[in-house]
């Protein structure tokens, strides 16, 4: 933890963010998701971030998360209409199916 708090502090936002997003399209979620946590807690949250952490907890099934992230999203990208943006709320479905099963597998354990 130490090591990426001190990387983020030696390394300008746009490197910690281009970073995460190398280390998700690599498949490494878990580093994805704690630089842009330390980048977050650095400058800020801004729709490029929150945009990240929805596909990089989606991508671990992390649902409980990614809906966090996605709502922090919508908030902060009210005015957006780009083809990312679209594609992003695409994702608003498989994020709900993904907890309706969470909360399906929950009732029936009980």
């Amino acid at each position: 933890l130490f090591m990426i708090i001190n990387t983020a502090y030696s390394q300008s936002s746009v490197d910690i963010f281009n970073s995460a997003k190398n280390q998700y399209e690599n498949g490494n979620y878990t580093t994805a998701i704690q630089n842009l946590k330390a980048l977050e807690r650095s400058i800020g949250t801004n729709p490029k971030i929150q945009s990240l952490l929805v596909y990089s907890y989606v991508a671990k099934n992390d649902f409980v998360n990614a809906k966090i992230s996605f709502e922090k999203y919508k908030r902060l990208a009210v005015y957006a209409t780009g083809d990312a943006h679209q594609k992003l709320l695409q994702q608003e479905a498989l994020i709900n199916a993904g907890l309706r099963k969470l909360e399906d597998d929950f009732r029936n354990k009980e």
